[in-house]
């Protein structure tokens, strides 16, 4: 998606993500093929350009037995 995003004029600066494990809706549960009382993961996301330009937000629902949840943490060169 980066790939894309830089593609078409928008170099990614930074994003924020809020992770949260959750109890599904019934609607996501169903779509997720869980019981309403499985833990899936509720991801919020924003990304921004040098300039604070907003270019890419997205809200998902995603279980961590098929998708795992891997972070990289780089310290900027410090």
């Amino acid at each position: 998606m980066s790939e894309l995003l830089a593609g078409a004029g928008y170099t990614l600066a930074g994003a924020h993500r809020a992770i949260h494990a959750v109890a599904p809706e019934p609607d996501i549960a169903a779509a997720l093929a869980v019981t309403a009382t499985t833990p899936v993961l509720h991801i919020r996301s924003t990304s921004w350009t040098a300039s604070g330009q907003r270019c890419d937000v997205y809200d998902t629902w995603v279980r961590s037995d098929v998708v795992p949840l891997e972070v990289n943490v780089d310290a900027g060169g410090q």
